[in-house]
């Protein structure tokens, strides 16, 4: 069960497609080769696959293949699933890891022999573009009679490592922006919240959100995740790597000072997405509504209740919560490897 890739790690599957036994390199600093092609793009919902293989390019059969796999979020590779070969080591939101041990015929492989087959895999329909959504990574190396591996497996730099990009075709979603009014009198400080919601069908990854304090107010605290553009009057706040999954939404509570009695109409707060697809990128904003009553204040003001019905809050911190995060790619493969250390 060469590694699932296509072939077999599912119970009963068949082996992969043995090709005729070329030149074996007995100087090459790694027994095993592999290529990977890269697929052609997919619609959200559908299906696809990448030609791969997998050569003995040493002087001494393997007795069994070792494959590391990284696997990233909305791909499922069917072949690939949890039974005696297999197993999922870590599931990181961005990419599931999977190490598969094949140690029965098709895992052994004489000198010069290839394996060969065509990979199928599923992208989820929620899966936003157009757009690459990450790669498909995968590492083998051989394994001994005893089932150990004969080479470093943490080394992904040799020719037995070999990645592939899974590309989306397009896919569509309408982020919505709203906010809260506030009052109070001058010296107060008021709460706003503001919230977004991603109606899909797709989810979202990366954005910006920029914060505009009105004109006699101010921000009286940086939201979590955020950096000063002007200290009190404007902040900013970017991911690249969070998600807005579709049909979820998030809010986000923001301290302005009400200063003058005369408060501007000139702030709001605007989440700039970085995902193609926005079908109405007009409401992406909303303005701040916030009114200075009579007399002098002094104390922590109070909003008008949200209406509507909540769609769920994702988890996150400060500003991220309105574009929650997950794990980099590079990240998480780091994390990966630091744990299999041995």
């Amino acid at each position: 069960m060469l590694a699932g890739l296509g072939a077999v790690v599912a119970a009963g599957a068949g082996a992969l497609a043995l090709a005729t036994p070329a030149a074996a390199d007995p100087g090459s600093d790694h027994a095993l080769q592999a290529t990977i092609t890269k697929p052609a793009a997919v619609a959200p919902g559908g299906s696809g696959s990448f030609h791969y293989s997998v050569q003995n390019v040493s002087g001494q059969a393997t007795d069994g293949v070792l494959m590391n796999v990284a696997i990233p979020r909305y791909v499922t590779i069917p072949d690939i699933q949890q039974d005696k070969a297999c197993k999922q080591t870590e599931d990181q939101g961005a990419q599931t890891l999977w190490s598969c041990a094949i140690t029965d015929q098709s895992g052994k492989l004489a000198p010069g022999q290839r394996a060969d087959n065509d990979a199928k895999f599923s992208v989820a329909a929620n899966a936003p573009g157009p757009q690459s959504i990450g790669t498909v990574v995968a590492l083998v190396v051989p394994l001994d009679a005893s089932g150990k591996p004969t080479e470093d497996w943490h080394d992904l730099k040799g020719p037995n490592t070999v990645s592939t990009p899974i590309t989306t075709t397009a896919n569509h979603y309408d982020y919505v922006v709203s906010a809260t009014k506030a009052s109070g009198a001058v010296g107060d400080t008021v709460t706003v919240t503001a919230r977004g919601d991603n109606t899909g069908p797709s989810d979202l990854i990366g954005g910006t959100i920029t914060i505009v304090a009105p004109s006699g107010t101010s921000l009286a605290e940086l939201p979590k995740g955020c950096e000063w553009a002007t200290k009190g009057a404007k902040a900013t706040c970017h991911s690249d790597d969070a998600v807005v999954a579709a049909g979820k939404g998030a809010t986000l509570a923001l301290k302005f000072t009400i200063d003058k009695a005369d408060v501007g109409h000139d702030g709001g707060i605007t989440v700039t997405t970085k995902t193609p697809g926005d079908t109405n990128a007009k409401n992406n904003s909303a303005a701040f509504d916030i009114t200075a009553t009579g007399g002098q204040g002094g104390g922590d003001g109070s909003t008008l209740p949200v209406t509507g019905t909540s769609t769920g809050a994702i988890a996150g911190g400060g500003a991220a919560v309105l574009l929650a995060g997950a794990a980099l790619f590079f990240l998480g493969r780091r994390r990966y490897l630091a744990r299999h250390r041995g």
